[in-house]
């Protein structure tokens, strides 16, 4: 019931009343009631443009196989992959499939991926933040504006298959502030395959040695950190802008990029050279969400933005707790009261 009165509460402190909230609850004894689903496909079959969905918590993974997202205008909200609250439950299913335009998750963990216009078809205004996933797809239909930000792409488990596949027909999308971890199960492989002016910045491209994408085309990457991958293709890379940053290869040593097209490249780095904390160890096949991602000089404030390089750059740094909304820490209010008299409350929330 504290997730539930949590979750709710914010989600009304930042909307207001202008939507129905429907919950998502598939924990033993959950309440029962009006816009209270036992699991997330009953609420999206019951939602409407405009819903906002929430997903309490559990032990238990949601749903079956995969989840379909297919109704146009609505926002999923889970409480994060890493929560700064008691207990370790967070919303967690195997595979979401986006088959509508204007959808929001936000705070959601997958063990398997999102599939984006897996029916192919033509959809536009996705956006995807504060979610660990083991890796995204595309289908073959005409897909625009959309967003991945303040991820974790863990690929845990998926040996051959890149971490963020964009076909070529995604166009004007924008990928910011992800970590992208392209090792799985001792095999890595590629982060990113991209198409048709997609942006990537402000992200982590963590790997073992190996090339960062698969297939580059047409791209602009800016105050990314490359770590352990070199910004080279397996497949084609071609027309592409490299500004504001910096790689190092597999054993950690500097990458040369004054060969790239952009500018303010660094090229003198080594991995004991970035960031805040000691070298983090490439070859050990995951990235440390308590890791300190900040950066040290000379890539504090050296971005297109003049904000640091990394995922704690930019508009929107990344948060290490996946928490989308405030999250309430401390609730007080009166052990007795009288009838007729007001209820006085205090409410304490931690926002991200």
């Amino acid at each position: 019931m504290k997730s539930l009165l949590t979750l709710i509460l914010a989600v009304v402190a930042s909307v207001g009343f202008s939507q129905n909230i429907l919950v998502a609850d598939n924990n033993p004894g959950a309440p029962t009631g009006t816009h209270i689903y036992p699991t997330l496909q009953a609420a999206i079959n019951a939602a409407v443009a405009g819903d906002i969905i929430h997903v309490i918590p559990s032990a238990t993974n949601y749903d079956g196989a995969a989840v379909n997202v297919n109704k146009n205008n609505i926002s999923i909200f889970g409480i994060g992959f890493f929560p700064d609250k008691d207990g370790p439950q967070v919303a967690t299913f195997n595979q979401l499939n986006i088959n509508a335009s204007g959808v929001r998750l936000s705070g959601l963990n997958t063990t398997t991926l999102i599939d984006i216009g897996q029916d192919n078809g033509s959809y536009n205004g996705i956006t995807i933040e504060n979610s660990s996933i083991g890796y995204i797809n595309t289908g073959t239909g005409a897909l625009s504006n959309i967003l991945i930000r303040s991820c974790h792409i863990n690929r845990v488990n998926y040996g051959t298959t890149t971490s963020i596949s964009f076909g070529n027909t995604v166009s004007n999308s924008v990928i910011s502030n992800c970590i992208i971890d392209h090792y799985g199960t001792g095999t890595t492989y590629e982060s990113i395959t991209a198409y048709n002016g997609t942006i990537i910045k402000n992200c982590i491209l963590f790997g073992h040695g190996n090339n960062a994408f698969q297939t580059l085309i047409n791209c602009t990457v800016a105050n990314s950190i490359f770590y352990g991958a070199t910004p080279t293709a397996s497949g084609t890379f071609t027309n592409n802008v490299l500004n504001h940053c910096v790689a190092v290869d597999g054993t950690g040593a500097a990458v040369d990029l004054s060969g790239y097209t952009g500018t303010g490249n660094i090229s003198s780095l080594n991995s004991t050279q970035i960031f805040a904390e000691p070298n983090i160890n490439i070859g050990d096949g995951s990235w440390n969400l308590t890791w300190d991602h900040n950066v040290v000089a000379p890539l504090i404030d050296a971005g297109t933005d003049n904000t640091d390089l990394g995922v704690m750059g930019g508009t929107i740094p990344f948060s290490v707790t996946g928490t989308p909304l405030p999250l309430i820490k401390r609730l007080l209010v009166p052990e007795i009261i009288k009838q007729g008299d007001n209820l006085n409350a205090t409410i304490e929330a931690q926002g991200y």
